[in-house]
């Protein structure tokens, strides 16, 4: 089984900023318009694990760019 480079986990962990970032504005939204307050925590928990978690998939996209060697421009 081949090794696994650490640049390569950029492509998992980019998906999960997303979701928890998307999933957070539309619990909150429920949460508000049916007056269920877990939804409005839920969202608050997501933003929380969200947040830090795009810094990591934002480093992870620049060790993957600088191994790989691709240039924006």
């Amino acid at each position: 089984m081949p090794a696994i480079h650490p640049v390569e986990f950029h492509p998992i962990i980019v998906h999960f900023p997303i979701a928890l970032l998307v999933l957070s504005v539309i619990f909150d939204f429920l949460g508000v318009l049916l007056r269920r307050w877990g939804l409005t925590t839920a969202a608050t928990w997501m933003l929380l694990f969200g947040t830090p978690s795009a810094g990591f998939a934002l480093l992870s996209g620049w060790l993957s760019e600088r191994y790989v060697g691709i240039s924006a421009g």
